[in-house]
């Protein structure tokens, strides 16, 4: 566990509201809750890339999408409003394949494209984002107190959902798998792993619902679903297609590194010592920072680095290495060079900016303030931009701007009577 006040950088995943004074790191790597909404710039990326395909051709904007991933090894996965995906830790690395978490992916498009959600849209739309995501999985979803938040960070406080808000209908699920395989066969993509994964549930169909994934909770399974997707799958021209190359990797590169950050002994027992694929070199520098082997994981991941110069998530790695080590101004250097090459990614600006507001020039708390300023227009529910706001007002003497941004804050965590308490301090 990290010895620190609050540790706001974490490279990949966390939990918690982030309520820091800005504290150089002591030891150790981040530390995740169950029940968490994990945040990470390339995991979502990569799932854009997926859905955003499967969106254009369900006449949908991929620019609407909005990425959830939360730390629960149940196997499951829901669509929500404003075009949502809740997809659980477990159910991204238990995938067997890329083609498994697209068919997923495209099933619940589905919903969303054939009205689905709409009917529960004005009571989902009243709750908060941990209290939708708890509705939509049907599942528990807690996120205690923890040191970590940054480049990942909690949406909301406790909560524990006693009854699955979002059960689908069978005609509903019939519906949805059509239209999912009608959306796979617009882009040339096969349907084998939506029938994989549901061929998995069905192994699970037999047992007492508290020992079900998820997933079958929300959505029910039927022979006639099975039947209707082998056949499909049979007689389909694109069954023995392989999605493009690129997903491929991606998958692979996802489920190592989440399991390298969330299951760091089950991959140290599975990653053989003889694989030297990109994505396992990368998966061996996070294990070696899990470990707090700093300097280890740095060489590694240098090595990585010289080869594939232009790849942003290996400097965001390398600066949350940096940081936990305690050297800032290296730490924002790398940050520095992962934005250039990924200019959009507002959580790699977050960590950037929390490295800046730790320098004691004022060039720096200015060039923060500009990264912060325009992160919070891109994400104003995101309670860590807008704690780096307060931060980078008060170093510029401007108290009351620093309050009103503690008040919107307290806001996005949900905390009425502390925002109402800033908000009074602000117009003072």
């Amino acid at each position: 566990m990290r010895r620190m006040k609050k540790k706001v950088l974490p490279y990949f995943l966390s939990c918690a509201v982030l309520l820091s004074s800005l504290v150089p790191p002591l030891a150790a790597a981040p530390n995740f809750k169950p029940g968490a909404f994990l945040r990470d710039a390339e995991i979502e990326s990569i799932l854009t890339d997926f859905i955003s395909p499967i969106f254009r051709v369900a006449g949908l904007n991929p620019n609407d999408i909005h990425i959830y991933i939360i730390n629960n090894s149940d196997l499951n996965a829901a669509a929500g409003p404003n075009y949502s995906f809740f997809l659980n830790s477990g159910f991204l690395i238990d995938a067997s394949s890329a083609d498994e978490i697209v068919g997923v992916l495209a099933h619940e498009t589905g919903h969303i494209a054939d009205g689905h959600i709409l009917n529960r849209l004005e009571a989902m739309e009243r709750a908060s984002i941990m209290a939708l995501a708890a509705m939509v999985l049907g599942a528990a979803a807690a996120a205690a107190g923890s040191p970590d938040a940054a480049t990942g960070l909690a949406l909301g406080g406790a909560l524990s959902a006693q009854y699955t808000f979002l059960h689908y209908s069978r005609g509903q699920e019939a519906s949805a798998d059509q239209a999912g395989v009608r959306f796979l066969d617009r882009l040339g993509w096969s349907s084998r792993g939506f029938l994989s994964f549901m061929k998995k549930l069905k192994t699970q169909d037999l047992l007492n619902s508290d020992q079900q994934d998820g997933y079958l909770r929300t959505h029910p399974l039927t022979s006639d679903r099975v039947d209707f997707l082998s056949n499909y799958v049979a007689h389909s021209k694109l069954a023995d297609k392989e999605l493009p190359e690129h997903l491929q990797r991606e998958f692979a590169r996802m489920k190592l590194k989440m399991m390298a950050f969330l299951m760091p002994g089950r991959l140290q027992m599975q990653l053989s010592s003889d694989d030297q694929t990109f994505e396992a070199r990368y998966a061996r520098s996070i294990l070696q920072f899990m470990s707090n082997n700093h300097d280890e994981a740095l060489r590694n991941l240098d090595s990585i680095i010289k080869e594939t110069p232009k790849d942003p998530y290996l400097y965001d790695l390398k600066g949350q290495i940096l940081y936990d080590k305690g050297d800032i101004h290296s730490a924002s250097s790398a940050y520095k060079k992962a934005l250039s090459l990924a200019p959009e990614q507002t959580l790699i600006a977050l960590a950037y900016a929390q490295c800046l507001l730790e320098m004691a020039d004022p060039g720096s708390t200015m060039e923060a303030f500009k990264l912060v300023k325009t992160a919070v227009k891109k994400e104003e529910k995101n309670p860590f931009a807008w704690q780096l706001l307060a931060i980078a007002y008060g170093k510029q003497g401007n108290i009351g701007m620093s309050a009103l941004s503690l008040a919107e804050k307290a806001l996005a965590d949900d905390n009425y009577p502390t925002a109402k308490e800033q908000s009074e301090r602000a117009l003072k």
